[in-house]
């Protein structure tokens, strides 16, 4: 009797552990410059709002920019998959005392929308299914050292 219940300790202890590590937030830091030209952003939007909620995807460019995006939630309702990256992530954007959920660009490069239709392993050319997300919004492009190049809110 004893061992079983030593064994079930066990067993609740790794469930526990792998159930925290599964909600464990992993925060990104930009630099001070990008981090206080989204809160202005998000600031300004909220004025009209003030309970909106943002995210953000970050993304490079193929001349070594790096780019942050800044939507909101609501702008993104019509794209189910974007809504579930954004809803099972666990990276997050620190701006100020606010974590925004955090997205990638690989996150749709590499990513399916669709786990029933994969193929088999090795052929899976040509059966997985890619999404898109066309963005609309407010775009801080920046360098390696963090130093803000322009702003874009298209």
């Amino acid at each position: 009797m004893m061992k079983i219940k030593t064994m079930l300790l066990v067993l609740c202890f790794f469930i526990s552990l792998r159930a925290n590590a599964q909600s464990e937030k992993i925060v990104y830091i930009l630099s001070d410059s990008v981090e206080i030209e989204l809160k202005k952003q998000i600031d300004k939007s909220r004025q009209n709002n003030p309970d909106i909620s943002f995210s953000c995807m970050l993304w490079t460019k193929s001349d070594g920019l790096y780019c942050v995006s800044l939507f909101k939630n609501e702008e993104n309702s019509g794209n189910d998959f974007v809504k579930v990256l954004v809803r099972n992530t666990n990276r997050y954007l620190l701006i100020e005392k606010d974590k925004l959920p955090l997205i990638f660009d690989y996150d749709f490069k590499f990513s399916s929308s669709d786990l029933k239709h994969i193929g088999d392993f090795g052929e899976r050319e040509g059966n997985i299914k890619r999404s898109e997300f066309l963005f609309h919004g407010y775009t801080i492009f920046f360098d390696s050292q963090g130093k803000v190049i322009k702003t874009s809110n298209y």
